[in-house]
């Protein structure tokens, strides 16, 4: 009887554990649902906050005639009193706005959330876009906040230091202190160069994005992980080992929904389609499984690429005006950051050496797919004209230091 009796209890105990773990279980489920409901309601309430400030701020510019700042919109009766201030901050949501011109014709809202990475936007033309968890944009953040940060420290010590000295010196978070940056998913890296100390190169990349980013002394964050151009190239990268692998597991290619579902490509992939932050990728593939064929496509892009069994990524411009279009708003970004740096705009060549822009432009003039620049400053600096040239289309368009393309 005693050892029936001891069988029992231990079988009893069993149960109970298992009980004890299914309740846990279903706690840690129903705890994750209420985060993720609580996520959603700072979400949707960040999100129709801005929607109240877009209406503010329509109805300011159809009776003044330009946009108007937290406490003007507040004073002049268009936005209640949370917005008094200046900043707007209730409910573990803190939203600013600011509206940078002279001539106030354009404005640029911000809510960032508690707890969450990211944040929603509000630009002038009066879209809303949320940026909450998406890896890309949290790299630029915490980008900005190296360049911040190395900034404030030079100019307090007159060089440069690595994340372990700005962090025991008050400049970065707990985050940096190891001398590498490793968080939900995104990895950032920073190297200073010299015995002086008077360079730094800092590298991020995430998971699930493509491409990378990069800051320098300069203060110039080149950000490879949003552009299409990037997202293209890795996305395709990607198709090209997957499919490499699926041949040689199966003696012929799959198309995109195979590969996602024996894990030779991620999620994104799976419904046939590849649709990414404006890319997409369609796919084709033969009736015996030999040859393929993946064409991708951008709204952002004036060109194609296809990639097919041989392994060759082919580009073909499909729009030569928006590619020139593209190359003088390039150049805009690079003189105006150039500018802000030295006090007058630079020469092709001087903006390649200075690394804001690349090596195509590195011998004064840019010359690529039937599109070629040229660029022109005044003695002082304080003007410069851009010029492309598509031969084939017979069109000129320029570019000037007041930033228009025409």
């Amino acid at each position: 009887m005693n050892g029936k009796f001891s069988i029992l209890l231990v079988r009893l105990a069993i149960l109970a554990s298992a009980f004890v773990l299914a309740i846990a279980t279903v706690s840690v489920a129903q705890t994750e649902a209420a985060s993720n409901d609580a996520e959603s309601e700072l979400v949707s309430f960040a999100t129709g906050i801005l929607s109240t400030i877009r209406s503010a701020e329509a109805a300011y510019y159809a009776h003044n005639g330009c946009y108007a700042n937290f406490v003007t919109l507040t004073k002049d009766g268009y936005l209640n009193e949370w917005f008094a201030s200046g900043e707007f901050d209730r409910e573990g949501v803190k939203i600013t706005l600011d509206v940078p011109s002279e001539d106030k014709q354009y404005f640029y809202a911000r809510a960032d959330i508690e707890g969450l990475m990211g944040w929603i936007e509000l630009y002038e033309p009066g879209e809303i876009t949320n940026y909450i968890n998406d890896r890309a944009a949290v790299t630029y953040d915490y980008m900005s906040t190296i360049r911040s940060a190395e900034a404030a420290y030079y100019a307090k010590n007159g060089n440069y230091a690595d994340f372990a000295v700005l962090t025991k010196d008050g400049y970065l978070s707990e985050q940096f202190a190891s001398g590498v940056f490793d968080h939900k998913g995104i990895k950032i890296t920073i190297e200073v160069a010299g015995e002086d100390k008077q360079a730094f190169a800092v590298h991020a990349e995430a998971d699930g994005e493509y491409g990378y980013m990069e800051l320098s002394e300069n203060g110039w964050i080149n950000d490879c992980m949003s552009d299409p151009g990037y997202i293209v190239e890795g996305a395709l990268s990607s198709v090209r080992a997957a499919e490499a692998a699926f041949y040689a597991a199966n003696g012929h290619y799959g198309d995109f929904t195979e590969l996602a579902a024996g894990g030779f490509l991620d999620s994104r992939f799976e419904s046939g389609t590849f649709a990414h932050k404006g890319v997409t990728i369609t796919f084709a593939i033969s009736v015996d499984g030999q040859s393929y064929k993946a064409t991708a496509n951008s709204e952002d892009l004036f060109d194609c690429t296809t990639l097919d069994e041989t392994g060759e990524m082919t580009v073909t411009i499909i729009d030569l005006e928006r590619f020139a279009k593209a190359i003088l708003s390039t150049v805009r970004s690079a003189e105006a950051a150039y500018y802000a740096a030295n006090g007058n705009y630079g020469f092709l060549e001087e903006l390649a050496g200075a690394n804001y822009l690349d090596e195509r432009f590195a011998s004064g003039v840019f010359n690529d797919s039937g599109v070629e620049v040229t660029l022109k400053t005044s003695m002082d600096g304080q003007e410069f004209r851009a010029v492309a040239i598509i031969a084939e289309l017979g069109i000129e368009i320029t570019l000037d230091q007041t930033g228009e393309i025409k």
